[in-house]
């Protein structure tokens, strides 16, 4: 049986993949660890080493899955290849080549995300998860929102939030 390993994006735990559950093939066996410093799970003592997030991660990421990484998931995942045993394949979604890239994420719009997340870490989260549901901002990459999804959204409020220091200091990691 193949076992798919979901790796969530930044601001997001692992619940991020349950509405994804009915849809799973009976074949497949799916696990989806939470990143250190989410769901109750210790943060890391050192949030930029990658070593300390492989040691952290090792037993959730075994080499014999497939590991699905989502945005900066994606992202870690291929950061931690250098770091522990290769999985069977890694499949990545929604990521570029940098998390802050000319066709993603620019500076200044990281700067003001960083602004709003200091200001009001769960108001900056929310807005980030209602703008992933609303699709591509550009013409040349359009997509509809998730419709689903977002009545989905509505109707289970987000638990009151604070970032993840580990995940927040990854970007700094990424860029590089």
């Amino acid at each position: 049986m193949t076992q798919l390993i979901l790796l969530s994006g930044w601001g997001c735990d692992a619940r991020i993949w349950r509405p994804l559950a009915p849809y799973w093939p009976d074949d497949l066996d799916i696990k989806a660890p939470d990143w250190p410093g989410y769901a109750g799970r210790l943060p890391l003592a050192d949030p930029t080493s990658l070593n300390e997030l492989a040691d952290a991660m090792a037993d959730d990421l075994p080499a014999d899955t497939v590991w699905v990484g989502w945005s900066l998931g994606g992202l870690l995942a291929s950061a931690l290849l250098e770091h522990l045993p290769t999985p069977r394949a890694l499949v990545l979604l929604g990521i570029g080549e940098r998390f802050v890239h000319p066709q993603g994420v620019n500076d200044t719009a990281l700067a003001d995300f960083r602004r709003a997340l200091e200001r009001s870490p769960t108001a900056a989260r929310e807005h980030f998860l209602r703008w992933q549901l609303g699709g591509s901002p550009t013409r040349a990459t359009r997509t509809e929102p998730c419709a689903s999804c977002s009545t989905r959204a509505s109707r289970h409020p987000l638990p009151p939030w604070k970032p993840a220091s580990s995940i927040w200091h990854a970007w700094t990691i990424i860029r590089a």
